[in-house]
């Protein structure tokens, strides 16, 4: 009983205020994260832009399903900023209709790092170099990282931002699944409009 008291002490202590419970020998721990440090994620809807994200954010949106593909990224200019398109397919690489597959969409605390988790996209025509090439122009993005997890079967980018940005997200479903993301200077504000 003793060392069951001393282990939820310490993992109490460890991890701040928790709510910790044995069960079978085995503590589970709820911990009870403060709000600044783990934002309760925006939900993107077909045809809207969840914007804007400023400081650690994040949007959530697509679809689950089984596989799914990348066929394309697109890096488009706009006025102000820039709009980053993700083009879905369906497990066999062809066109996928309607929302694209579940994604997440992290915008850290100073606005200057993207993380985008692409859930069960498991087959891309997007490779490391590809998107290395595709960003190069970009006037907001400094450089890129692209991981695809066989375990987990998802692909997984991060973007290091030249400058801090506000970014929206959002999802189109009229020819062809994607997901964007556009960014725009901190110094302006007003993002989703072309």
């Amino acid at each position: 009983m003793k060392l069951k008291r001393l282990r939820r002490t310490l993992q109490e202590a460890v991890l701040g205020p928790a709510f910790c419970s044995a069960v079978g020998g085995t503590i589970i721990m709820l911990a009870a994260i403060p709000s600044q440090s783990m934002p309760i994620p925006l939900q993107a809807r077909p045809n809207r832009v969840v914007s804007p994200l400023v400081g650690q954010a994040s949007v959530i949106g697509g679809q689950s399903g089984t596989d799914y593909s990348l066929l394309n990224v697109k890096d488009e200019k706009l006025a102000v900023g820039e709009r980053l398109e993700f083009y879905y397919g369906d497990r066999n690489g062809q066109v996928l209709l309607g929302e694209p597959g579940y994604f997440h969409v992290l915008l850290d605390r100073a606005g200057k790092r993207l993380v985008i988790d692409l859930a069960q996209v498991t087959k891309t025509a997007v490779d490391p170099l590809k998107l290395e090439a595709i960003l190069l122009k970009s006037t907001l993005v400094a450089s890129s990282e692209m991981t695809m997890d066989p375990m987990d079967g998802s692909t997984n980018i991060t973007l290091n931002l030249k400058t801090a940005v506000h970014a929206g997200v959002g999802v189109a479903t009229d020819h062809q699944s994607r997901m964007f993301i556009d960014l725009r200077p901190m110094s302006n504000t007003s993002v989703g409009s072309r």
